[in-house]
């Protein structure tokens, strides 16, 4: 058998000799030939245009939104785009509050030469290596963009599809290597516009300059040094392509850890240059016969900021600004544990990048760092913490420490220590260690709020006993006493009662204003108000707050940046404005001051009084079995928190728990030195009668009586919510049932309900079964006995029904209006076909008269020609008949009887007959006008001429 030929099919015998007849058929001219050609391909050309039409809409249906979105994001970040983003980050530089610089950061080296001073082997061995059509496209190149799929499909994958243009704008602008359609879109866009903004040369020589080539090189300049110990314009063309091959894929081609891929990649790289012309063949043999000979000359950076608490704080906080300006939102308060989780997740990705970001370069940092006060205070923390000197076995201090000072008027810290500062101790605990502040957070949680409820510092307070409350830090209750008095004496019942009072909301919501960053949902609770915070607060915190106070109630964000500027252009990214939150009312915040004076005077925080300034405030703060010693207080000027324990907790010894007294006393002394001695400004709402103090505003009593008011209507409604809830549940009572045969006869009524919810109607037929199915949920429903339950079934069921009930009246409607319909439409056939068998009965009478010879007048004429119209637009074929045969053209006259001569009218003027007309008279009768006795009739579609 033959598979190579086709296999005619067997031809019929009695079919045989009718193919025979038909002459073997010419062969077509050249020109039909080409027509059939051309008719071929249009038809293709016209079905792909169909296809490609069909294919665009469901991409764009898919796509569209994204694409748009894409452009337009592309156009605005062209817009916004200047030279000078491309330039190469400069070192971050910091600065003290007198402009000396203070720290330098970079991630890389910084060495970016102009276009007329880079290596001609990287201009040019560049662009044949990674865009050959460099110098004509315009940012985008459509052929180079499917050379690269082609170069990826086949395997070769030297070339990438993306244009120099296009990687600088991925690498410098957007930042981002994510393959996704928004990425490329908007790439090709602000690449498109970046050639409109700068030239070829500028735009090869900025990429150049920001390619990164492993080991943290970026540009040729620091990779060329890294890598060869030499300057990149004295590499040789071996060299170069070594550099060049690293910027696909850093990691596998890099030199020193994959040397045999460099090798390959290089080699390939070399002989793409022999192919453009970069090289001769001499110089190509003798480039690839060299060996990779490396100079490795590694980068020295310091980077650290754990030799200096103060710069580690200002990294810390500008890292936070550019969060903020970023449109990070901070967040401080919590409602599960699980948000809380969440949150912080967020919080450390942002901060991190914020932070590297810093360190890699670019910004100009400057603060409120002042080097004499720093260096006072250190040395301060020093000489007092000298005598501790026990140390763990891995040589780090038992004692620890955490101080932070504020300024009053400028919330900015002016001096920080986070630690004794011994080597190899990167934690900054003034704020990156939370610990508990004992009795110094009375004043923020209970006192303050207390006062601004209407309290005063004379108003009368009971220390007593409560029921799995608190107890005292020394023996028994004292009774009556004075509010003063129980911040002086820090009596801890007190303070729990008030926190109580004002209620969690209200002192959350005061330290949420003060940005306690540490908050967890178990703090609220009023034992906060002794210290028992989940996870502490820091140094910073307390003194910012405490701060609050001195200023009137107002909070400042504690900080020592005072404003940030990228280094390249000079653009001040942000600045610390000061802005003030108001948190307490200043009559609160004054009684809180003159309060705690009494505590450093003659309450538990003697010891901390400031020998060469009298007017200080502050409050002691020791937590359970003495593991932590807390001290914050201030003066007019400024407010300084003290910290002091173990990193592991541990009970101090006595030394340990007055160290935060002596600390704030000793340094306070020398950090106001030379000031003018004032005491704190009395506000306009405060007046004092007798030695005691009053508020102009609402007046205890008054405040009191509110909060009476207030929560007998609290009581009130819980009681009526109580007796509802009790007249709803009492039919487990009555009934005898458990929760769990509750529950189930609730379920059971809530699937049947589901199941008549779910039922489709399609006829009247199944109006019944549908009834049966809510009759059915019905009978589940009486066997609930929970009131609530029982009536949102109800309601439920109810509502089914008259939904069944709707939808049968519908159908029903429906299959009227169908019924009434078909009449109308039977009624309009029979008329139909009544007119048309009148109008059939006059054309045969019509027809007969013609085939008999009669003529017909003009207005019978007409009549036919109506009849026949009218049968046609109804749809009936009407024989074929030649009207112009009929058409008697004038009326006619009778012929005269053709024995009588006719008439003669001797004056012609007053004869009406044409000579025409009298012709037409004496015309033979008409033959039948019927063309083809053999074709009955004509097709309705309008084809015949009549």
């Amino acid at each position: 058998m033959n598979y190579g030929a086709r296999e005619s099919p067997a031809i019929p015998r009695r079919d045989f000799q009718k193919i025979r007849r038909h002459p073997p058929k010419k062969e077509s001219p050249r020109w039909r030939t080409t027509r059939k050609f051309l008719k071929v391909l249009l038809c293709l050309i016209l079905f792909l245009l169909v296809a490609a039409g069909v294919v665009g809409g469901v991409l764009w249906y898919k796509y569209g939104e994204i694409i748009t979105t894409s452009v337009t994001k592309g156009f605005e970040i062209a817009e916004s785009m200047k030279k000078t983003d491309f330039i190469q980050r400069k070192p971050t530089v910091v600065y003290d509050k007198n402009g000396n610089v203070i720290k330098e950061f970079k991630e890389y080296e910084y060495e970016a030469p102009a276009y007329e001073e880079i290596n001609p082997y990287f201009l040019e061995g560049t662009v044949a290596v990674e865009d050959k059509r460099f110098w004509i496209h315009h940012g985008v190149d459509l052929y180079g963009t499917l050379r690269g799929i082609i170069s990826t499909v086949i395997g070769s994958n030297v070339q990438g599809g993306s244009t120099i243009t296009q990687q600088l704008v991925r690498n410098v602008i957007l930042k981002n290597n994510e393959v996704t359609i928004e990425r490329k879109l908007m790439e090709q866009v602000i690449a498109q516009e970046l050639e409109k903004k700068m030239s070829k040369k500028e735009i090869l020589a900025h990429y150049l300059n920001n390619v990164y080539f492993g080991h943290g090189n970026y540009g040729i300049g620091p990779a060329s040094r890294y890598y060869f110990g030499k300057d990149q314009k004295d590499l040789t063309a071996s060299e170069c392509a070594v550099i060049i091959g690293i910027t696909n894929n850093p990691s596998l081609f890099d030199p020193i850890t994959k040397p045999e891929n460099a090798l390959k990649k290089r080699n390939r790289i070399l002989k793409i240059w022999l192919d453009e012309g970069i090289l001769t063949q001499k110089e190509y043999k003798h480039a690839i016969s060299q060996p990779i000979r490396l100079n490795v000359q590694e980068h020295h950076l310091d980077n650290r900021v754990t030799d200096s608490y103060a710069l580690s704080f200002a990294i810390h906080k500008a890292a936070e600004e550019l969060m903020k300006r970023d449109g990070f939102r901070f967040q401080y308060r919590f409602e599960s544990k699980e948000e809380r989780e969440s949150y912080d997740r967020l919080y450390q990705e942002a901060y991190s990048k914020a932070r590297q970001s810093i360190i890699r370069g670019g910004y100009e940092i400057y603060t409120s760092i002042d080097p004499t006060l720093q260096n006072a205070l250190e040395k301060t923390v020093a000489n007092l913490t000298s005598g501790f000197k026990d140390k763990t076995d891995k040589g780090l201090f038992l004692t620890q420490i955490a101080v932070t000072t504020v300024d009053n008027k400028t919330g900015e810290v002016v001096a920080i220590v986070g630690g004794r500062g011994q080597k190899g101790d990167h934690l900054n605990r003034a704020y990156q260690s939370p610990r508990q502040p004992g009795s110094a957070a009375k004043p923020i949680i209970a006192y303050a709020n207390a006062f601004e409820a209407g309290y005063r510092p004379e108003s009368i307070v009971v220390d007593s006993k409560i029921k799995n409350g608190p107890k005292n830090w020394y023996r028994g209750y004292w009774g009556s006493i004075t509010v003063r008095y129980a911040v002086e004496q820090s009596v801890n019942t007190v303070a729990y009662k008030l926190a109580l009072g004002v209620g969690a909301d209200t002192f959350l919501r005061k330290l949420e204003l003060m940005q306690f960053s540490h908050l967890a949902p178990e703090d609220n609770n009023p034992i906060i108000a002794i210290g028992g915070f989940t996870n502490g607060v820091t140094t910073v915190e307390m003194a910012s707050a405490y701060a609050t106070f001195a200023r009137g109630g107002d909070f400042i964000e504690p900080t020592n940046i005072r404003k940030i500027k990228n280094s390249v252009t000079g653009e001040i990214l942000t600045e610390n404005k000061r802005t003030k939150t108001p948190v307490w009312r200043e009559d609160a915040s004054y009684f809180m001051v003159d309060v705690l004076k009494g505590v450093i005077t003659r309450g538990t925080g003697k010891g901390a009084e400031i020998p060469n300034y009298p007017y200080a405030f502050g409050k002691t703060g020791t937590t359970t079995a003495n593991k932590d010693s807390y001290f914050a207080g201030g003066t007019p000027y400024y407010t300084t928190a003290v910290w002091v324990g173990h990193d592991m907790p541990e009970t101090l010894t006595s030394a340990e728990l007055t160290l935060p007294k002596r600390i704030f006393k000793e340094w306070n002394a020398k950090l106001h030195k030379g000031k003018k001695v004032i005491d704190f400004k009395m506000p306009d709402s405060v007046y004092k009668i007798g030695g005691r103090l009053y508020s102009r505003l609402k007046s205890y009593e008054v405040l009191q009586a509110e909060r009476e008011r207030k929560e007998d209507d609290r009581l009130r409604r819980e009681y009526n919510r109580q007796l509802a809830r009790l007249a709803k549940e009492d039919y487990r009572i009555l009934y005898g049932l458990t929760s769990e045969e509750e529950q189930e006869r609730e379920r059971l009524t809530a699937e049947a309900i589901e199941k008549a919810k779910n039922f489709r109607m399609e006829s009247p037929e199944d109006y019944d079964r549908w009834l049966e199915l809510i009759k059915e949920a019905e009978m589940r429903n009486e066997q609930v006995k929970h009131q609530a339950a029982k009536d949102e079934f109800s309601a439920q069921i109810n509502e089914l029904k008259a939904i069944a009930a709707a939808r049968r009246d519908a159908l029903l409607k429906e299959i009227e209006r169908r019924k009434e319909e078909e009449r109308k439409r039977e009624e309009e056939r029979r008329r139909k076909e009544a007119e048309i068998q009148a109008l059939q009965a006059e054309l045969d009478r019509f027809l007969e008269r013609i085939n008999s010879g009669s003529t017909l007048t003009q207005e019978e004429f007409r009549e036919l020609e109506r009849v026949i119209q009218k049968l046609k637009n109804m749809g009936v074929e009407v024989p074929d008949i030649d009207l112009e045969s009929v058409n008697p053209g004038t009326e006619e006259e009778p012929l005269p009887d053709e024995t009588e001569p006719p008439a003669k009218d001797n004056d012609p003027e007053e004869s009406s007959e044409t000579p025409e007309a009298k012709s037409l008279a004496t015309r033979p009768p008409l033959p039948l006008p019927i063309k083809d006795k053999n074709r009955s009739s004509f097709p309705t579609n309008g084809a015949a001429s009549f």
